[in-house]
């Protein structure tokens, strides 16, 4: 089930872990509380395995509930406390702000990206090294170069699809090379035999649905349901005999040599 992070300005419970956080009343801190404690992260979808695909809207294919999960511990307290009552709590050192405590309320931001560039050492060069001898002249590298390659790959696999023009449909016309669409280089082009019978299959049955007579009366509605479950019976046969000729094909290969 999909989802929605919900990002805040600020942090959710700051009125009850930060110690200079102070509310004006005890509305205000109980509008805050509550806001926090029942946010739309509470709020999730259970769905319904008995109607997880229904679209029916008296029967629902998931309910809306709220969380059960709490987000502050046990021991934080959610009440409200004056200003005054705050100071007196927070007079050790560990609630300071300010100070030699400030770094404590701070946190350096964890970049993982950083972590995995690889280290780069640049050493210096050592000196003594290969040097041109004194009195030889350095020969300038000519500005153009004859450089021979050797591919790894042959030229049948680098062989790409064939290029298929653009084209245009002029209106009130539906060509019929557009029905072969599914048919690409490959995937039934070279056409076979099998492609060429389906091919003539699917023109016929386009050829039957033109004939069909139109369904604006009693009797043309029953002829049209007659001619229709007719073709879905022929169409069947035709299924169950190319599988029949698939398993004829398929037994040779199944069955073991003789010394075997």
């Amino acid at each position: 089930m999909a989802t929605t992070t919900i990002t805040q300005a600020n942090r959710a419970y700051d009125h009850l872990y930060d110690p200079s956080y102070y509310n004006s009343h005890s509305n205000d801190h109980a509008r805050q509380t509550s806001r926090a404690m029942f946010g739309p992260n509470r709020i999730q979808r259970v769905p319904d395995d008995k109607y997880m695909f229904s679209e029916l809207p008296h029967y629902p294919r998931h309910t809306i509930q709220v969380s059960s999960k709490q987000d502050l511990p046990q021991h934080v307290d959610v009440m409200y406390h004056t200003v005054a009552e705050k100071a007196a709590a927070s007079s050790g050192d560990h609630n300071v702000v300010y100070g030699s405590y400030r770094h404590k309320f701070f946190a350096r931001p964890n970049k993982q990206m950083l972590s995995t560039l690889p280290h780069i050492v640049m050493y210096a060069m050592k000196t003594g090294g290969n040097r041109i001898p004194d009195g030889t002249a350095m020969v300038a590298e000519p500005k153009t170069k004859t450089v021979g390659t050797q591919s790894v790959y042959r030229e049948s696999d680098a062989q790409t699809d064939p290029f298929s023009p653009e084209y245009y449909i002029a209106p009130d016309q539906v060509p019929e090379v557009l029905t072969l669409t599914h048919l690409t280089f490959g995937r039934g082009l070279p056409a076979s035999e099998a492609e060429l019978q389906i091919i003539e299959r699917t023109r016929q049955k386009r050829l039957f649905q033109q004939m069909l007579p139109p369904p604006t009366d009693e009797y043309s509605l029953g002829a049209r349901m007659q001619l229709m479950e007719m073709q879905e019976f022929r169409e069947w046969a035709d299924r169950e005999k190319q599988i029949r000729e698939l398993q004829e094909k398929r037994l040779p290969l199944l069955r073991l040599p003789p010394g075997g």
